[in-house]
């Protein structure tokens, strides 16, 4: 049973259709010699008012929950549970109500937006309440079954989920619980072979293969290959490859306000042709294996670093913002935007003059010291001002040149 509540005491939810549900597997298989467990009265629709279903457990049989102090509610439908229960320390609730109604879209509304997966602490099965908040499914192919039926296409994750090779999850959204560099409360492994087209992924960490578009969200990206789309504000861990076929000048990856951890995150361009902007990308890439000449890598730091890689041959590789730059391959990096301590002090002092002439400012008066010659070829004639340099020299110092000689 879920645990809904811990303190001040511990209370957990009995769905009885899905009690009834596993009562009639039992039935159908190691039971069937034995007598019928329960009579199951369904839902009723009468006059658009949907009355709940009812389920009577039959003598001889009884139920024990396991001992212990806590509660248990008994949710989804009427029953006589409360009455056929072996009493123990545990607390049976039965919210038995001749007005009990069920509703569709109350039904809808405990699902959240979205079916819930827990590959460790869900339960298998399709019909209500599995794949909701409060009971997640354990498998991917049920919660397709009940995404399609409840006309979802969100699926929201906690832990672990492996997309296997023949799974096709174009269209759907999988929303996880977090990820960081150090940790990650969803994690998803794209296994070679599934299907991606149009698929996002948010708040979780991923790695594996990406097989048709994909949008990551809040992401934290680890090894990943066959890669293209959108990247928005998701950390950068890698390396990430492309593929050097499949993708055609046309695609392109954009990476919005990225960062990557202590480590170079290492960009495998894997000869593909394809066009590859980081716009305000915090941290240091390592881009390696550019050699298609249609291939563009345009990366605006936000502050960070930038390798060039000597694997890197052909294309072009343009670097702007806050930054360094280390080139070692043959592209000629265009990285007149790129601003750093030697940048700003190389395009200072390169700076010609001609144009600061303004009258006041620090261009004029280099111009005019430049201009103004050797101050040591001036005559001392008309030079001997009180107080002036001149007239330490031209009046003072040369009236004692005879003591000077004499010395």
């Amino acid at each position: 049973m879920v645990l809904i509540q811990l303190t001040p005491t511990e209370v957990r939810e009995l769905p009885i259709n899905w009690f009834r549900l596993a009562l009639k597997d039992i039935e159908d298989g190691d039971g069937m010699p034995f007598q019928t467990t329960h009579y199951h009265y369904p839902e009723v629709n009468i006059g658009g008012l949907v009355l709940a279903r009812v389920v009577e457990i039959l003598p001889p049989y009884t139920i024990t929950f396991e001992d212990g102090q806590y509660s248990v509610n008994l949710t989804g439908a009427n029953s006589n549970i409360a009455d056929r229960v072996n009493a123990n320390q545990v607390s049976v609730r039965s919210f038995n109500s001749a007005g009990m109604t069920s509703s569709p879209l109350i039904e809808h509304a405990s699902f959240g937006g979205g079916v819930s997966i827990d590959v460790v602490n869900g339960t298998s099965g399709t019909v209500f309440p599995a794949g909701t908040t409060r009971y997640p499914v354990n498998n991917l192919a049920q919660a397709k079954e009940i995404a399609s039926f409840r006309g979802f296409n969100t699926f929201f994750v906690t832990g672990s989920l492996t997309i296997g090779a023949t799974d096709v999850i174009s269209g759907y959204e999988f929303v996880g619980q977090g990820a960081s560099f150090t940790a990650a409360y969803t994690t998803i492994v794209l296994t070679d072979g599934c299907t991606t087209a149009n698929t996002t992924f948010r708040d979780l960490k991923i790695s594996g293969r990406q097989n048709g578009e994909c949008n990551y969200h809040d992401c934290v990206i680890h090894e990943l290959t066959n890669t293209h789309c959108k990247y928005d504000n998701c950390g950068l861990v890698g390396p990430i490859g492309k593929n050097n076929a499949g993708w055609t000048v046309n695609h392109s990856a954009d990476y919005v306000a990225c960062r990557t951890n202590s480590a170079w995150f290492i960009l495998d361009c894997n000869a593909s042709p394809m066009t590859q902007v980081f716009s305000r990308l915090s941290g240091k890439i390592k881009i390696i294996n550019q050699t298609n000449a249609s291939a563009r890598t345009y990366v605006q730091l936000h502050a960070g670093q930038v390798w060039v890689d000597a694997s890197c041959t052909s294309g072009a590789v343009t670097v702007v913002g806050v930054g360094l730059l280390q080139n070692d391959s043959v592209i000629v990096v265009n990285s007149d935007g790129l601003v750093n301590g030697p940048t700003i002090a190389d395009s200072v002092w390169d700076e010609p003059t001609a144009g600061h002439v303004t009258a006041g400012t620090t261009g004029k008066a280099l111009i005019d010291a430049g201009a103004a010659g050797n101050p040591w070829g001036a005559p001392v004639v008309g030079n001997t001002d009180a107080g002036t340099f001149g007239e330490l020299v031209g009046k003072k110092l040369l009236t004692i040149a005879k003591f000077l000689g004499l010395k």
